[in-house]
């Protein structure tokens, strides 16, 4: 048998060595082009996912106010002797506070139905429903007697939980692989806000409130609609508010929202998580607890 020597045997292991060397830096610098290839391929398997995507299923919507999001009496003043004898009418602007409590979400939409959506540029009509609406003013508004101030009241608007569902129709279009747009068009039925009460609550008295139903100032339920189209993706953004089997699915709200209607006006934008954490988790169960026990209120 032949024998290797030491000195053959250190060389031998010297060149594997160097070819392994070698081989380690090629592999490294094939490395970048192998995860951008890698990459793509994820991307482009994403987007065939999305362009194959038919149907937009039933899912709720959550909104936070923002922006000029207000109530004008103007049209229709709240009449005098409302808050107490004597009080004059009201017919001013109300602001309202994007950030009264911790809790994002101020408005809820549900989606009732499925929207067929086969190709870019198709569209289709589903029922909605407003499951949650909850506002509140930034500053208190100033009742006077005889034109002088006599009181102040916090304003908070809210729906009607013993009161019949406030249903509309939403048009969702897809404009592209990734979205579309959706509206609550003035030519279809108009997203309606079955007797919603406004409470008033005088500053330094809080037992003394007033509640304000919409429905008997106006003889009628109030209308909203969409005065400005809001935007929507397939996927939601990397900081929007998700509830598992509430939110979405394939339908995730990116761009504001603008309702209006009998003096409403309502700026929205898609909830986003909160800080910190722990706030977020504490919120979503709420959440979650509170839609699934309303829609089941609804069902009976």
């Amino acid at each position: 048998m032949r024998r290797i020597s030491e000195k053959q045997g250190l060389a031998y292991n010297s060149s594997l060595v160097g070819k392994s060397t070698m081989h380690n830096e090629r592999l490294g610098s094939l490395m970048p082009q192998i995860r951008h290839w890698l990459l793509v391929i994820v991307a482009m398997g994403c987007l065939q996912s999305l362009a194959t995507a038919q149907v937009v299923y039933p899912g709720a919507d959550l909104y936070t106010v923002e922006g000029e999001s207000f109530f004008d009496f103007s049209n229709n003043p709240i009449p005098a002797d409302f808050f107490f004898p004597g009080s004059d009418p009201f017919d001013d602007v109300i602001e309202f506070d994007p950030e009264w409590n911790l809790d994002p979400i101020d408005v809820i939409i549900e989606r009732l139905g499925p929207a067929a959506l086969p190709t870019v540029g198709s569209s289709d009509v589903v029922p909605i429903e407003l499951v949650e609406l909850k506002l509140q003013s930034v500053n208190p508004i100033t009742i006077t007697f005889g034109g002088n101030v006599d009181s102040f009241f916090d304003m908070r608007l809210e729906l009607d939980p013993t009161k019949p569902p406030s249903t509309g129709e939403m048009k969702i279009e897809r404009t592209d692989a990734l979205g579309g747009t959706y509206e609550i068009p003035t030519e279809m039925v108009p997203l309606q806000l079955v007797a919603p009460v406004i409470i008033f609550t005088q500053v330094g008295n809080p037992a003394n409130e007033k509640i304000l139903e919409m429905d008997g100032l106006l003889g009628r339920d109030m209308c909203l609609e969409s005065i400005w189209q809001g935007s929507w993706e397939f996927m939601p953004t990397h900081d929007q508010l998700i509830i598992p089997s509430v939110t979405g699915p394939e339908f995730y709200p990116v761009g504001p929202l603008i309702l209006e209607g009998d003096g409403l006006h309502l700026e929205l934008a898609p909830a986003t998580i909160p800080a910190p954490a722990t706030g977020c988790l504490l919120v979503l169960g709420l959440l979650s607890c509170c839609f699934l026990r309303r829609r089941r209120c609804s069902t009976h």
